[in-house]
């Protein structure tokens, strides 16, 4: 069942029936993620799209990632080790 939709248009994250409040920079990651429907996003290509840098962001996007999880819930995005990250198609919903 996919509990988090992300209107792309209105720029919202409805977790369940709660609407979320996220940074301009947590829901572009999260559309980022959403977008690649299940395939895993690199650290550096989230570095390069959302903040416009390959490098040096690896603790960044960590605190994005954990910042983002605490608000929608850990499921909805997969980590895969020394890899990147991608989202659970199983949890996530984009409208566009």
């Amino acid at each position: 069942m996919k509990n988090i939709t992300i209107d792309v248009p209105r720029r919202e994250v409805i977790v369940g029936e709660d609407q979320i409040l996220l940074t301009p920079k947590e829901f572009s990651v999260l559309l980022l993620l959403a977008k690649g429907d299940g395939v895993v996003v690199s650290r550096e290509e989230i570095g390069q799209a959302v903040w416009g840098s390959r490098s040096d962001l690896h603790r960044t996007i960590n605190v994005s990632i954990c910042r983002l999880r605490s608000k929608i819930g850990r499921k909805a995005i997969i980590t895969m080790p020394r890899v990147g990250y991608k989202s659970n198609r199983e949890a996530v919903m984009l409208l566009s």
